[in-house]
C-alpha cells in the first residue's frame, strides 16, 4: 500500500521461513499492470476483500466508517450519457442490494448510512461530494452492497458505471486503474487507523 499511496511503510515485515520475493517499485508496478490489466483486477479484488473484512469489524464495534476517497475527472467517454439525477432522500440503492453499478458524483452530495438492526438506528458512514466515487466495489467479487445510499442534495446527478465498463477502464485506462488502487489503499490505510490495526 505504501507504494501505491507514495508514502512511508506503517508496519514492519519479517519473514517467518526461508522466502523469494519479487521487489516491485512504482515503475514496475505500472509495467505490471500494463501487460497484465487481470494482475490489477485481482490486486483490486484483494483490496475489496480486506475493506469487507475491516468494515465489519468496524460494524460490530459500532463505530463509523471514515470518509471516502477522492476520484476526480475519469471516466472519459465511455461515462459521459450515464447520467442519473436525484432528489434529496432518494434512495440510489439499499444496503444488501447486488450492485450492478458504480457511480462518480457529478453534482450534489451522497449520505452513506447502514442501519444497526440490533439497536434500530442508522449510522451515517459518510457524505461524499463532487468527485467521489462509490458503489464501485461492489463490481468485484461478491457484489453485496454493504451499506444503503441516499441523495444529500435536491439536485444529486451521479455518474454510473457497469461492471463491463468499470473492467475496460481498468483494462484500458492506467490511470483509472491507478486510482481504484490508491482508493482502495486510502480506504484500507482509514479503517484500519480507526480500529488500530487487524
Amino acid at each position: 500500500m505504501a507504494l501505491i499511496l507514495d508514502e512511508p511503510r506503517t508496519a514492519s515485515c519479517i519473514a517467518l521461513t526461508n522466502s523469494s520475493l519479487y521487489c516491485i517499485n512504482k515503475n514496475n508496478l505500472v509495467d505490471i499492470i500494463k501487460k497484465k490489466p487481470e494482475f490489477a483486477v485481482n490486486l483490486i479484488s484483494r483490496f475489496r476483500d480486506k475493506l469487507s473484512s475491516i468494515n465489519n469489524k468496524l460494524i460490530s464495534k459500532h463505530r463509523e466508517e471514515p470518509g471516502i476517497a477522492s476520484f476526480q475527472d475519469s471516466g472519459g467517454e465511455i461515462l459521459s450519457n450515464n447520467t442519473l439525477r436525484f432528489k434529496k432522500n432518494a434512495i440510489i440503492f439499499r444496503e444488501s442490494d447486488k450492485g450492478k453499478s458504480g457511480y462518480i458524483i457529478k453534482s450534489g452530495q451522497v449520505k452513506l448510512v447502514r442501519m444497526n438492526r440490533v439497536q434500530k438506528k442508522e449510522t451515517i458512514l459518510a457524505v461524499l461530494s463532487v468527485g467521489e466515487m462509490f458503489g464501485e466495489l461492489a463490481l468485484l467479487g461478491d457484489n453485496t452492497r454493504i451499506a444503503t445510499a441516499l441523495s444529500d442534495d435536491d439536485d444529486t446527478e451521479l455518474i454510473s458505471f457497469d461492471e463491463k465498463n468499470f473492467y475496460h477502464m481498468i483494462y484500458n485506462d492506467i490511470d483509472f486503474c491507478l486510482k481504484i488502487m490508491k482508493i482502495c489503499c486510502q480506504r484500507i490505510k482509514e479503517m484500519n487507523d480507526k480500529i488500530g490495526g487487524c
